[in-house]
């Protein structure tokens, strides 16, 4: 589980229900990982997908050092732990199952949610 990977580390930001995380367009600075609540992702004011504890959100932008492709938005009140670019970096490089969970949930995820993610740009590491 990414919250056993990441560990103590990380510091924690606390969202109420229906609070945006961030909106489709923003340049995000982070990614995040759940520790407790649910957060819907919206596409185009659509939900694709509500991600529980331990799911992850903002990925993408930490691959393409782009724009978020969709918007965070707290279905309860939630706590995350942001990894920012260069801590994802790290973590990619030292730890394989971060790098494969990482894999996993963007090979999972609703092609839907990265359809605006059209050019990968190297993360430089």
């Amino acid at each position: 589980m990414l919250l056993d990977i990441i560990g103590n580390t990380s510091t924690h930001e606390h969202f109420d229900a229906g609070q945006t995380i961030f909106r489709q367009g923003d340049s995000v600075e982070a990614m995040y990982v759940i520790e407790e609540g649910e957060v819907d992702i919206v596409v185009d004011n659509e939900i694709v997908e509500t991600v529980g504890r331990g799911g992850i959100l903002g990925e993408m932008a930490m691959i393409n050092i782009d724009t978020a492709a969709s918007e965070a938005v707290a279905k309860t009140a939630c706590n995350l732990r942001p990894i920012n670019r260069g801590y994802f970096a790290l973590l990619l490089r030292k730890r394989l199952d971060f790098a494969i969970e990482i894999m996993r949930v963007v090979a999972n995820r609703p092609r839907s949610v990265y359809r605006s993610q059209t050019q990968l740009t190297p993360l430089g590491i």
